[in-house]
């Protein structure tokens, strides 16, 4: 996967999970994200149990055995996020 400017890391996912939009402090399911899938990561906080922001206001909820967060070295970071 090539980085993007902004990205801190990626997403793999495990196990089927939710992909998220927040509105009006509520989470709304957009999709059955599937095994296999990657995806890249532009922040987390911890709202909600913790979630991956994975971009174009979509979030994936950190759960272990679901996903596997992934982050390139400080290096290449830098290259991205000077």
């Amino acid at each position: 996967m090539v980085l993007k400017k902004g990205q801190i890391g990626k997403l793999m996912i495990d196990k089927s999970i939710n992909l998220w939009t927040r509105a009006d402090g509520k989470l709304k399911a957009v999709r059955v994200l599937k095994a296999g899938e990657t995806y890249r990561v532009y922040g987390y906080d911890g709202k909600f149990g913790g979630q991956y922001s994975v971009g174009g206001g979509y979030f994936v909820t950190k759960m272990d055995g679901y996903v596997n967060y992934k982050t390139p070295s400080k290096e290449k970071l830098k290259l991205v996020n000077p």
